[in-house]
C-alpha cells in the first residue's frame, strides 16, 4: 500500500474504511484536479449521486487519502511528478507548471479513508467534553 496509507496508521483499521478509487478530472492539456472541493462541487452542484457514494458519508472530513495513476495502480509518489496538493484535507492537485520536465501531469485517481459515522460522533463528543 502507498505511503499515504501510513498517515492513518493506528486509526484506519478501527475508525473507518477506504472508499474506491475515482478520477473526477482528466488532465487534457492542463492540471489534474482531484481536490476535495472539486469532488464536493460535483456531488452537490451537479447532483452526482454515484460520485457521492464514493466519498465520505454525511460530508464527514476524510482521515487519509491515496492517489495513483489511472490504469496502472502506480502510486502517485512513485511517478517523479510534483504535486501542488496531496492531503486528506485538500485532496490532490497536479499542476503542469510544477513539473521539472515541463511535461503534462498524468491522469490520477484518488480514494479517501472515511471515518465511520459513529466514530466521528464519539470523537466530536470527546472533544467538546474533554
Amino acid at each position: 500500500m502507498e505511503a499515504a496509507a501510513n498517515d492513518c496508521r493506528n486509526i484506519c483499521n478501527e475508525k473507518g474504511s477506504w472508499m474506491p478509487y475515482v478520477s473526477v478530472d482528466t488532465p487534457s492539456g492542463g492540471n489534474d484536479i482531484e481536490t476535495t472541493q472539486h469532488w464536493e462541487n460535483k456531488i452537490v452542484n451537479n447532483g452526482d449521486t454515484a460520485l457521492g457514494a464514493k466519498y465520505c458519508k454525511d460530508r464527514l472530513a476524510p482521515l487519509a487519502m491515496e492517489a495513483r495513476v489511472v490504469g496502472t495502480e502506480t502510486p502517485a509518489k512513485s511517478t517523479g511528478q510534483m504535486f501542488a496538493k496531496y492531503s486528506s484535507e485538500e485532496g490532490f492537485l497536479c499542476s503542469n507548471e510544477d513539473q521539472f520536465t515541463g511535461g503534462p501531469c498524468v491522469d490520477y485517481e484518488v480514494r479517501y479513508f472515511c471515518p465511520n459515522v459513529l466514530e466521528q460522533a464519539q470523537s466530536k463528543h470527546l472533544v467538546k467534553n474533554g
